[in-house]
């Protein structure tokens, strides 16, 4: 059960309905909600506290009293069942003062016995975590119950080089965790410029998300940032999920050898994800070497990476073997048709593939495209959705491409705007219109 307090009272429901639904429940349903102040909570959510188990606080004017403050983190504390605290900051600034409100709840933390999820995601205008709110964060990892923590676009320290220590306080906290989970850290002062200042990550780590801002500064060189997320991923060897998103401020010939030495050891990684790493210009061979060690990789996805040919041809000469690989994404390359050509026979090779998106040459010509035609048949008969990104794309060779697909069996083409969408039909209408998410085999292309 799940519902919005905001949308209830927009629509004036009667909270008489809500606690009878409840009651009438013949078990104790998961119940998550969203709130934006105390008067929400007591009209729509008092009744129901002791079923809810998920919290989403999107402040909202009232809020910002003390009062209601308080009561609204009191409210939250009662509750025997909550394992999970979102909270949203607004993107209207602290006009009214709300920062404190978020920090009286926040410092309450350590006395939610059961929470083991906490969100954080800052806004564009309102993005600073009081020390409070971090030293409480620290003492609800050390309590032993934290599984996930999420923050997002917040500040953790007063400055990116750590001096008042907070943000160094709560990378202690995390690499001494024995119950983590889920680290996700995207935009955060400190850990921007910092990561976990070369600490490892919990052993009991299984999803791990780096994302730096490209207008960070940038105070340790960029290969001591990434010398530190290179030992910190060290030990963490049950990792199922890896996503570095460097924006640009990891050094490339770093980040090749850190991985190409770290992963190999990652054998339950399912998913690795980098984005915004620049590796023009760099030798990836030791990275793209690796690959096929990792027995569960099942999604690889390479964006914004400006992989080169030399790059391309590497990745190509080990997709054949990632076995178990059923979803590729390169984009934002900056390689020639023929290594397109060499990136597209290995995965024509891959019978595991189900999802294929990648940029080919940026100015595909007419005369590569027809003869690539049939190649570009194969892979969409044996993936379940290729995307194609390209660039100067003439009318003349997509209508080649198409009449290729056709050939191949690919009887639906459909042209929309500026790409070609060429699938099978696979069910009825009536069909499609009962289900808004059908996955087969051999459907579709998009050439974009």
């Amino acid at each position: 059960m799940s519902f919005d307090a905001r949308v209830v009272q927009h629509y004036e429901v009667d909270p008489v309905s809500i606690a009878a639904y409840a009651i009438s429940t013949p078990f104790a349903p998961r119940v998550s909600v969203s709130v934006g102040n105390m008067a929400q909570w007591t009209r729509y959510v008092n009744a129901i506290a002791h079923l809810v188990t998920s919290v989403e606080l999107d402040p909202m004017p009232g809020l910002d009293d003390p009062i209601q403050a308080a009561a609204l983190r009191d409210a939250l504390v009662a509750c025997p069942r909550l394992r999970k605290l979102c909270v949203r900051y607004s993107d209207w600034g602290d006009a009214m003062g709300i920062v404190a409100s978020i920090d009286c709840i926040l410092r309450a933390a350590p006395s939610m016995s059961r929470v083991c999820h906490i969100d954080i995601k800052g806004s564009v205008t309102v993005h600073s975590l009081a020390a409070s709110s971090v030293h409480s964060l620290v003492q609800w990892i050390e309590a032993g119950e934290a599984t996930h923590l999420r923050l997002h676009h917040v500040n953790v320290a007063i400055d990116e080089g750590g001096r008042d220590g907070v943000g160094a306080a709560l990378a202690s906290a995390i690499s001494r965790s024995t119950t983590l989970q889920t680290v996700d850290l995207k935009n955060v002062t400190f850990f921007n410029t910092q990561g976990l200042v070369g600490q490892p990550l919990p052993a009991t780590t299984r999803e791990f998300h780096w994302a730096s801002n490209d207008d960070a500064p940038r105070l340790p060189t960029a290969a001591t940032l990434t010398r530190h997320l290179g030992a910190s991923l060290a030990l963490a060897s049950r990792l199922v999920v890896l996503r570095l998103a460097g924006n640009n401020t990891l050094c490339p010939t770093t980040l090749v050898a850190e991985l190409a030495a770290v992963l190999p050891h990652m054998q339950h990684l399912g998913s690795l994800h980098l984005k915004g790493n620049s590796l023009q210009g760099v030798d990836v061979s030791p990275l793209m070497a690796v690959l096929p060690s990792l027995p569960a990789l099942e999604t690889l996805r390479i964006k914004m990476a400006r992989l080169d040919d030399a790059g391309a041809r590497a990745l190509a000469s080990v997709l054949p073997h990632c076995t178990l690989l059923c979803q590729l994404l390169v984009q934002g390359g900056a390689y020639n048709e023929a290594s397109s050509e060499a990136l597209l026979t290995a995965t024509a090779s891959m019978p595991a593939l189900d999802y294929l998106e990648m940029d080919v040459a940026t100015d595909c010509n007419e005369g590569w495209m027809q003869r690539l035609s049939p190649l570009l048949a194969t892979c969409a008969t044996t993936t379940a959705c290729m995307v194609l990104h390209s660039v100067n794309v003439s009318s003349s060779a997509c209508a080649a491409l198409a009449s290729a697909l056709i050939d191949a069996g690919l009887r639906e083409v459909s042209p929309g705007g500026q790409s070609y969408r060429v699938g099978v039909p696979t069910c009825s209408d009536e069909a499609k219109e009962q289900s808004s998410c059908i996955s087969l085999k051999n459907r579709n292309l998009l050439l974009m």
